[in-house]
């Protein structure tokens, strides 16, 4: 099975519960990112890993011509309703269907790092970008920058451990790591910077209901069952429980910006 095979597979059943809950959670990164992009009417914009659409839907909203890819057909087909004008496919981001060097601007949410090989997923953004395009990258800080890790970790602990080589939501998360990367596969960084996000959730149902649509809580909830896996979500929150009864966590992600590095001529 490939890697968009089983990230669809577990994202599908949640993809409501995605939609409605989480997927806002990082509104303000999208905001952050958006500002900086300034896609004017007109503008091609492709968003890798674009979940239910969200932010494709926001930079619609200003003009740009957007398309979106995921794993997930019942993320796309949401995706689809929120943007009637948008070109939305269900693929890998390693084997991209779109024509070659169409897009202004490609955008990447915290989904390179779910790639079977985030080199190859890159050299395929490149492949989709003008010349003079911006390709931007977003991923999480690192676990001592996230609250929410303790639940990611909890839930981790209800499956089988992964590979030691599976990717993961840190796997590019560590110093530089993800600017090598950039570099190895043709482009130039021009500009990083890091985004608060503040996750809110007004009661352990909905805490639950956010977190078990995302891959790692569906595949707990499908290996111990629903009733498990919000227990061990209760207990890893719970340092994070608020006076009014809700659940609060700081996360800090951090985004790259960069554009195709120039071929140099040659001369025989």
């Amino acid at each position: 099975m490939s890697t968009a095979e089983s990230q669809s597979a577990l994202w599908t059943k949640g993809a409501a519960d995605w939609a409605n809950v989480q997927e806002g959670m990082v509104s303000p990164l999208y905001q952050t990112v958006l500002a900086r992009l300034q896609p004017k009417e007109g503008d091609q914009l492709l968003d890798i890993g674009c979940g239910a659409g969200m932010f494709c839907q926001m930079a619609a909203a200003q003009g740009a011509l957007v398309s979106g890819i995921d794993a997930t057909e019942a993320l796309i087909k949401i995706a689809r309703r929120r943007t009637r004008h948008g070109d939305f496919r269900v693929g890998d981001m390693e084997e991209l269907p779109f024509d070659e060097a169409g897009f202004g601007f490609v955008t990447a949410f915290n989904s390179v790092q779910f790639a079977e090989s985030p080199l190859n997923a890159l050299r395929q953004i490149r492949r989709e970008l003008k010349p003079d395009g911006v390709l931007a990258i977003a991923i999480w800080g690192g676990p001592q920058q996230a609250e929410a890790a303790v639940c990611l970790k909890a839930l981790a602990a209800l499956v089988p451990p992964a590979p030691a080589n599976a990717p993961g939501p840190f796997t590019l998360s560590g110093s530089e790591v993800l600017e090598s990367l950039v570099a190895q596969s043709g482009f130039e960084s021009f500009r990083k910077d890091e985004v608060d996000c503040l996750w809110s959730y007004p009661d352990l149902k909905t805490l639950a209901q956010g977190l078990l649509a995302s891959g790692p809580g569906a595949a707990a909830k499908a290996d111990v069952g629903l009733a498990k896996a919000r227990k061990a979500l209760a207990a890893a929150a719970e340092p994070y429980k608020t006076a009014a009864g809700g659940y609060e966590f700081h996360n800090r992600f951090r985004y790259v910006l960069s554009r195709p590095r120039r071929r140099t001529a040659t001369r025989d």
